[in-house]
């Protein structure tokens, strides 16, 4: 199965990206920065590189996979009331990019 995944070279998105290479899947990992996500290239992952602000972009990074995992997020304590739109749009928005961009 070649399976589109968000959030692969985080420490979660990591652990899942090892699982789902063992078991004898093609992953394609869509990054902000590739060198942060050297361990992920080692293994022989897909990289595309972008981020999760536009459909389209989701689209294009995902075209030829069969399912996704979406694990991409942002978590940060104590944010101002000025950063939380930027939160919401990273953690809720990019949800619903993400999901729409699956069902295109």
């Amino acid at each position: 199965m070649r399976v589109f995944i968000t959030g692969g070279a985080g420490f979660i998105g990591e652990a899942v990206v090892r699982r789902l290479m063992a078991r004898g899947d093609r992953v394609t990992a869509v990054v902000r920065d590739p060198e942060r996500a050297q361990p992920l290239a080692e293994m022989g992952v897909d990289l595309r590189q972008g981020d999760l602000s536009r459909t389209a972009g989701i689209v294009d990074a995902m075209r030829g996979t069969d399912s996704a995992i979406h694990l991409a997020g942002m978590y940060r304590v104590g944010i101002t009331p000025s950063e939380r739109p930027a939160m919401h749009d990273a953690n809720v928005g990019s949800t619903h990019r993400v999901l729409d961009a699956f069902a295109t």
